[in-house]
């Protein structure tokens, strides 16, 4: 049976509200310092691959910047709740290249892996926060492991440490890097050879303690 789910989309003038938004968000970035390791620097040389991008929700708001830092041919696709939050991060995705695929661990979940191994397999890139939409913060659901094993492909895990943040008071603890901060950012590769004889429950568990 096919799963029937609403998926919020942003209309009129809530999308436009947005362009002004994210100037600022731009202008802001620009602002910070980023120092990647030499993992990272090496992830962002050689990466040409299809993979899936990995970090944890409290880091949302350098999606952009990121996706920015990979400077690949290879296109993004991003998942997102189907809700109505969820439709404002897609048309801000949607705004600065990335794209969008809607779904969650409770809403539309197995379509959204479907949907995601189809862009794998197509060639993209594929963005999740393992903890997301609403937690528990730090912990994997078994989305990412589910379609590494389905897609074969290797997963990417970012390490993100802001050096001054605002930190504010969501179930996440979403981080804002202070203007000028340095932003440290580690890359650790899980080959697929890693988890392909693994259960999910199992991969899950080898990601996040590789993340923390």
């Amino acid at each position: 049976m096919l799963e029937k789910v609403r998926v919020n989309n942003l209309r009129g003038w809530r999308k436009l509200v947005l362009y002004p938004l994210v100037v600022a968000l731009k202008l802001f970035v620009s602002t910070l310092k980023f120092k990647p390791t030499k993992h990272m620097e090496r992830f962002l040389e050689t990466h040409n691959h299809p993979a899936i991008i990995v970090f944890w929700h409290q880091n949302l708001f350098l999606t952009w910047k990121l996706h920015s830092l990979l400077k690949s041919k290879l296109p993004t696709y991003g998942l997102i709740s189907p809700s109505s939050d969820g439709a404002w991060l897609s048309a801000f995705f949607s705004m600065v290249g990335i794209g969008s695929i809607r779904g969650s661990s409770g809403r539309r979940g197995s379509l959204a892996l479907s949907e995601l191994q189809e862009k794998l397999k197509d060639g993209a890139n594929v963005a999740i926060t393992p903890d997301g939409p609403r937690g528990p913060a730090k912990k994997f659901k078994n989305g990412v492991a589910i379609l590494a094993l389905r897609s074969k492909v290797d997963v990417f895990l970012l390490a993100i440490r802001y050096k001054n943040f605002w930190t504010l008071n969501t179930w996440d603890k979403f981080r804002i890097p202070k203007p000028f901060s340095k932003i440290f950012i580690d890359c650790k590769r899980v080959p697929h050879a890693a988890i392909e004889n693994l259960s999910p429950d199992e991969a899950s568990l080898l990601l996040e303690s590789k993340l923390r």
